[in-house]
């Protein structure tokens, strides 16, 4: 895979928890869902990791404002579909839907693997977990990319920068909805010596309750 022209090629750890999991017999992952394509480098990679595995990757039509305003687009909007583009047709196992992430509602496939990286704030990211609790099979595993410990409700954006991943998963584990843990996404000094701008990723199971 080339990142030389990638917009972010900063890696992540999600990836090396992608690669632990295709190499997990106890967890069988043929059914993938990406919530916000980006670049498609993401998918293009899953594709990789997990060649057996049919996925979909969900984004923002490029009409929308917040498509083209938001990720340094606003200038070059054609550039950055045809390079997205290129990348999800690379592999015929990874379908593109142009909508807007709320419409998972309407969703009927079961995921085994479950992404979720699109807007950040309110109400976007709570929208797309809860979603994504009612998407993912019954063994099967979600991360949120970009929770904040620290952040305040004041210093949080819709797009970027916010808690509400960290306070939604948080309401979810109190009332023993999901089994959640959190790791670092990065784990050099630079990104982790102020806890302010210290970003984590969350890997979480839905449990099951009977009513």
């Amino acid at each position: 895979m080339n990142f030389e022209n990638r917009e972010s090629p900063m890696s992540s750890e999600h990836e090396v928890v992608f690669s632990s999991l295709s190499l997990n017999n106890n967890i069988k992952i043929s059914k993938i869902l990406e919530i916000g394509t980006f670049d498609g480098m993401n998918s293009l990679l899953l594709s990789k990791i997990f060649p057996n595995a049919d996925i979909d990757t969900i984004d923002l039509p490029y009409t929308e404002s917040d498509f083209k305003n938001f990720y340094n687009r606003k200038n070059k909007i054609d550039e950055f579909i045809n390079y997205r583009n290129n990348n999800l047709k690379k592999n015929n196992k990874i379908q593109f839907f142009e909508k807007n992430s709320i419409n998972l509602i309407n969703f009927k496939n079961k995921y085994d693997l479950i992404w979720v990286d699109g807007g950040h704030g309110y109400p976007i990211v709570c929208v797309d977990i809860i979603n994504s609790l009612y998407l993912v099979s019954s063994n099967g595993v979600i991360m949120c990319d970009d929770i904040f410990f620290n952040l305040k409700l004041s210093q949080s954006d819709r797009m970027y920068n916010s808690i509400a991943s960290f306070q939604t998963l948080n309401l979810l584990k109190k009332e023993n909805l999901i089994n959640l843990e959190f790791i670092f996404k990065r784990v050099s000094t630079n990104e982790n010596c102020l806890e302010q701008e210290r970003k984590f990723i969350a890997i979480l199971k839905k449990t099951i309750k009977n009513f």
